[in-house]
């Protein structure tokens, strides 16, 4: 580059906006941008990037960790006109010591103003605030001692510093030693941004979910309305809202014959239960109802459907294209009905081989389940209401007849919590016991001996800054940030706690999973395709949660690597690719439509001890199990809002132990507001999930809520766990350093998988929610990591998952602490692109029953 471009940060925005971030600025040094900061957001970002120059005083305190809390560098702006409203507690602080060396403040009065000022949010901190909540504002002289403080303004100094230096720093020998990224260029990037929508489709093109992967042909999509129900409803505002180009002939496929007037009026006098003339005549003087204007309507009925049925099967193009956009437009139906169907066929598709044919019984099952929502009606009356014939329904039957083969049974465990009985598995007893630390719920040694090898190995792998966050918000709880280059979707690791211990450990130790993941390379034990190895010797690679795009084969031949069975206790043979971060042959984490490998840090933990750390990472993995199927139930139209019951309840807030009044006094202190829903699933390990936010009116939520999730034996740590997280993402929020969106998507507010308000986001803000007390949710409280362990996979074998595997992922310069990676077949993922078995049958649930006596 002959003329490299030299780039400035002195302040920045964050809160509302997007901040810019270390892996930006890494990925432009990288490709030969000058990057230089100072003073607030530049100081920051030098600190945390070492390849940046860092100018002025308050860049070499964050540099050296004489301060670690963002919110030092914090103030609140004029909208308009951008003027500075609050001080900055760097300045206060330099401020002061000035005074104070040069004898013009009392030290101790200093002191006090400094404790005082830390003790303000940022956005309360003006210096006649700061001397009044310091019972100083009496002073005789308090407006000089204001305007004194007032005429040291260090982040000014910093910035004009920066400015006066900025070609001599842009031309500084430490440019001359080029600079690689670990960072990925292409992490954001995919084939989507080209897409455009034509101005017109073909009116019978697939249907095709992206993130359910299975193409949907419109003409079987309109049997299956048909079948279940639907066709007749969205058909009626199909022509309602539209002039539809119908045949003149207009007899039903088939031969079939619509029901007659006196076969309607049948239906009617059974439902209403009239059993004799004089209860029809009776009661429908009563109503003010004529007898000719119900002959007269009803004969109208059957004109209509004999023409809805017409044209529903003959599929005009007008009437096709006019379906679709109803079926769009109309609560999610379409996306609803395409993923129903497309359940259906994944789960007909996982029924054990050979697949034989449904059997009579099966389909009879089928047709049960069809009819069970509308008791009413018997199958031949379903038939003659859709205007088809058997021939016509049977395609449908039978792909319900097996799905049902799979479905059933899921659809048993999920509800019941767990199945018959558990598979037998070894014993745990030689796993290190790891007996919890006095005052710690989930760890082996106190927070502050926890902290303090966490520091160490910070500094071991790579970390440039920890920061404090938890001042950036009231909440009077602290989360803590590690900055660290690596190849993930983010490079700063979080950490929450009532302590500043604990959320200093926990960002810490974030990072040590990511950078020992980085690091494994596992061995390849054999090269080979899935169908040549003995079933029993390795785990089907379609249990673990591919994207649906993947190129796997059970005939192609992909590496495998050894992985221990907590289950069994002998290792068992796994695919390479799931748990190592770079692509391998025939990957089958590959994903072409996304353009990249979709590998995740789900299931990847730290600990103090191998068992500590393994229960950390089976937690993470039962939770992001339980929120799927939980976003299944509430938020995704894959289910059938009409017909659901809501499946779950909130914790009663008003009846918990102190640990979480403590988190819920800091919460309400900050203006929030808290609900806790438990989505325990068929797990039964306790997990909840959180949301905090600030009612912007009675009819919906501002953009200030913020959600959270946790999953542990102990109900209680369980419960404050998502309200931390809660916490956590909303102070992480504040900070504005969102690395896991794109350049584009920070910028221009595009999220590349969107979560729009729904029915769900809605319920969470309702007035009255059903709500239980804590005591009523069923977990484990013991005293050691071995024991959680154990009542974990009790837990998950009783649920129907027969293997848990995992990988040791520790190093040696790494030592005290432990890292592992869990995989559960059959568990629901965080893979976008993926949406498992348990999951799809909560999509169809209502064709799932089993109907016997």
């Amino acid at each position: 580059m002959r003329d490299p471009s030299l780039v400035a940060i002195i302040d920045g925005v964050f809160d509302r906006e997007y901040a810019v971030t270390t892996r930006e600025i890494r990925m432009a040094i990288a490709r030969g941008v000058r990057v230089v900061g100072s003073s607030s957001m530049g100081a920051l970002r030098a600190a945390e990037v070492h390849e940046m120059i860092g100018v002025g005083r308050i860049y070499e305190l964050y540099r050296s960790g004489s301060i670690q809390r963002d919110d030092e560098v914090a103030i609140r702006l004029d909208a308009a006109t951008g003027a500075a409203l609050t001080e900055p507690l760097a300045n206060v602080r330099f401020a002061v010591d000035g005074l104070v060396r040069a004898g013009t403040l009392d030290p101790q009065k200093g002191a006090r103003i400094i404790e005082t000022a830390s003790a303000l949010h940022f956005s309360e901190r003006t210096y006649p605030n700061i001397l009044h909540e310091a019972g100083l504002a009496h002073l005789e002289d308090a407006g000089q001692l204001i305007a004194a403080l007032r005429s040291i303004d260090l982040k000014r100094e910093d910035a004009q510093t920066l400015l006066e230096r900025l070609l001599e720093l842009g031309a500084d020998p430490h440019w001359d030693r080029g600079y690689a990224t670990r960072e990925r260029h292409d992490e954001h990037r995919d084939h989507f941004e080209s897409a455009r929508v034509s101005t017109t489709a073909p009116a019978d093109a697939a249907l095709f979910v992206w993130e359910f992967g299975e193409p949907i042909q419109w003409a079987e999509l309109v049997t299956f309305l048909a079948v279940t129900g639907k066709l007749d409803l969205h058909a009626r505002r199909v022509f309602a809202r539209a002039r539809i180009d119908e045949p003149t002939d207009v007899h039903p496929r088939g031969g079939l014959q619509l029901q007659s007037v006196q076969e309607l009026f049948g239906a009617t006098m059974t439902e209403w239960g009239w059993n004799t003339p004089e209860e029809v005549h009776v009661t429908l003087n009563d109503l003010g109802i004529g007898f000719d204007d119900i002959q007269a309507q009803l004969q109208n009925e059957r004109l209509v459907r004999k023409k809805l049925h017409a044209v529903a099967t003959s599929q005009p193009e007008s009437f096709m294209r006019a379906m679709k956009i109803d079926l769009l437009m109309t609560d999610l139906a379409l996306k609803r009905e395409v993923m129903r169907l497309g359940a259906l066929r994944v789960l007909a598709q996982a029924a054990p081989e050979p697949a034989s044919p449904p059997t009579d019984s099966e389909l009879q099952e089928a047709k049960r389940a069809l009819l069970c929502e509308r008791s009413e009606m018997a199958w031949e009356g379903l038939l003659d209401e859709s205007g088809m014939c058997e021939a016509d329904a049977r395609p449908i039957v039978e792909l319900i007849a097996s799905a049902r083969r799979v479905g059933v049974a899921l659809l048993e465990t999920l509800e019941q919590g767990r199945s018959a009985a558990g598979k037998a598995r070894a014993p745990m007893t030689s796993w290190p016991r790891a007996p919890r630390a006095t005052g710690s719920a989930s760890r082996s040694i106190a927070d502050t001996e926890a902290a303090a090898i966490a520091q160490k190995l910070g500094r071991i792998i790579g970390v440039t800054r920890v920061a404090q966050l938890g001042e950036l918000e009231r909440f009077g709880l602290h989360v803590g940030a590690a900055y660290r280059a690596s190849e993930w979707s983010s490079t700063i690791g979080s950490g929450k706690g009532e302590s500043i211990e604990r959320a200093i450990t926990g960002a810490l130790m974030e990072e040590l999973e990511k950078y020992c993941q980085e690091r494994f390379t596992p061995d390849t034990a054999i090269d080979t395709p899935f169908c040549r190895l003995e079933p029993a010797s390795a785990i089907d690679p379609r249990q673990c949660a591919l994207p649906f795009d993947s190129s796997y084969s059970a005939t192609s031949p992909i590496a495998w690597s050894w992985a221990d069975d907590l289950v069994a206790g002998e290792p068992i043979l796994v695919p390479t690719a799931l748990v190592s971060m770079r692509r391998v042959r025939n990957d089958v984490l590959y994903s072409p439509r996304r353009g990249a490998k979709i590998f995740s840090s789900n299931g990847l933990a730290s600990g103090f001890t191998i068992t500590e750390a393994l229960v950390h990472a089976l937690c993470e993995r039962i939770e992001r199990h339980a929120m799927k199927l939980a976003e299944q139930a509430i938020s995704n139209p894959g289910h059938l809002p009409e017909r659901s019951r809501w499946p779950f309840t909130y914790i009663d807030l008003l009846r918990c132990p102190d640990s979480t009044q403590r988190l819920l006094d800091g919460i309400r202190r900050a203006g929030y507001e808290a609900r806790v829903m438990d989505v325990t699933g068929e797990v039964g390990v306790p997990t909840f999930s959180a949301r905090i936010f600030r009612p912007a009116a009675l009819h919906g939520l501002d953009e200030k809520y913020a959600a959270g999730a946790c999953t542990h034996p102990n109900a209680e740590v369980a419960l404050n766990g998502a309200l931390l997280e809660a916490v956590q993402g909303r102070i992480t929020a504040i900070s504005g350093a969102r690395e896991d969106f794109g350049i584009k998507a920070r910028s221009l507010g595009r999220h590349e998988r969107p979560r729009p308000l729904s029915r769900g986001d809605a319920y969470w803000i309702r007035p009255y929610v059903p709500k239980k007390p804590l005591t009523d949710v069923r977990g484990k409280v013991a005293p050691s990591a071995r024991e959680d362990l154990e009542f974990i996979l009790q837990r998950l074998t009783a649920a129907g998952f027969e293997r848990v595997l995992y990988w040791d992922l520790s190093r040696q310069e790494t030592s005290p602490a432990h890292v592992v990676r869990a995989l559960v077949p059959g568990m629901e993922d965080t893979n976008p692109f993926h949406t498992g078995l348990r999951a799809r049958t909560l999509m169809v649930q209502d064709l799932m029953r089993r109907h016997g006596w």
